[in-house]
């Protein structure tokens, strides 16, 4: 969350940056930001996927559940 905040602020306030050195550490922070964007988003897509599988995985249980049931 510190990594995300650090590349906003970097982001939103490039006037305040006056000599070249500083130039190099903007540079990485909107880099470090934008790594945490794309991992905010992979992370949102393997939530996705997760989700995804666990309910087929409770619909099979169910499914075999029910077909127990039926040779008894």
């Amino acid at each position: 969350m510190l990594l995300f905040v650090l590349g906003l602020v970097s982001l939103t306030n490039p006037s305040s940056v006056n000599n070249t050195q500083a130039y190099g550490i903007l540079i990485g922070e909107s880099i470090v930001f934008f790594v945490v964007i794309v991992i905010i988003i992979a992370a949102f897509i393997l939530q996705t996927v997760i989700v995804k599988f666990a309910f087929k995985l409770a619909r099979l249980i169910e499914a075999n559940k029910s077909s127990f049931r039926q040779q008894i």
